[in-house]
Order: C-alpha cells, then structure tokens, then sequence
C-alpha cells in the first residue's frame, strides 16, 4: 500500500495567503495607477513566494514496499530499499534532516513533511538495521517540529493585509 507525504497543510496555507495578498496588491496598484517602482517590489516579493508556494503543492514523497520516492517540480528520484546504503539524521534546532543514502546518490527530507514522524518510522522499519545511524534511531523517538517559519508567514501576511489596507484613503 502506497503511502503520500505532502508538505505540512499548516506551512501551504499561510504561503497561499501571502501569495494572494501578494496578487491582490499587485491589482490595486494597477487599477489605481500608482508608481511602477511599487509593482516591481511587489513582483519581486511575489515571483519567489509563488514558485515556492507551487512548488510546496506539488512536493510529495511516496512510499510503498518497493522503496521511496521524492517527486517535485519536474523531477522524479527514486531508491528502492535494497538500494538503500546509509540513513543519517542532522538536527539543528527544531529543524531536522534525514539523509538517505543510495551509494553515491542521497536525498535529503526535511521535516517539513506532514507525518514526518510516521515517514521517519516507515523508512527505518524498510530499511536494514545496519543502515540507520544512532542520531536517527534517537531522532525517531521524539522527532522534532518546526513552527518558526509558520509565524513568519502568518505574520508576513498581517503585514500584507495591512499594506493592501494603507492603499485606500481613509
């Protein structure tokens, strides 16, 4: 049975809504013919969120009793689990990384993933004993999640919201 891991709902959402305040602005400084300059910030803010907003969708992992694989934009990397040489962890504050390693090829997995504690247990259940590092077995019993980049985006669409409010007269 396969198995899909998305980017965390609670990350893709406030991005979503920056993006469309982003948009939004956009639109009233055209219709309201205002200074190009603003239209060149504001597209330069929203190129970047909108790629990574389209990427974040489109980002899964699939697992089933062949192996993994990470699909993104255009892109497709696959291990089956016999191809599997090293499972690795590096944890820098709330934000953790498994590294998977396939002989001269890896992929690395953030802990961006919704259920990244139920990936981390499905790979270390597939993958041979001798393959998984000590800091992943200890990883796996607690797997930290980040909130950090939440609050900012929350808080960048606030400051968004307010900039689309400042564009009328009052």
């Amino acid at each position: 049975m396969m198995q899909t891991y998305r980017i965390r709902n609670s990350f893709v959402l406030p991005l979503g809504l920056v993006v469309l305040l982003c948009l939004i602005l956009a639109a009233i400084v055209i219709i309201q013919e205002q200074p190009s300059a603003k239209l060149l910030v504001v597209g330069c803010a929203l190129l970047p969120l909108g790629y990574l907003l389209f990427e974040c969708v489109v980002r899964r992992i699939e697992v089933d009793s062949d192996g993994l694989r990470l699909i993104r934009l255009g892109r497709v990397r696959a291990f089956t689990w016999s191809e599997i040489t090293a499972v690795e962890t590096v944890r820098v504050r709330q934000r953790a990384f498994l590294t998977i390693n396939a002989g001269d090829d890896f992929l690395i997995i953030a802990n961006m993933y919704a259920g990244f504690d139920h990936l981390l247990g499905t790979v270390l259940a597939q993958v041979s004993a001798t393959t998984i590092s000590e800091e992943t077995r200890l990883l796996a019993q607690a797997p930290p999640t980040k909130h950090s980049d939440i609050v900012i985006l929350w808080g960048l669409a606030l400051m968004m919201a307010y900039l689309i409010y400042a564009q009328f007269p009052h």
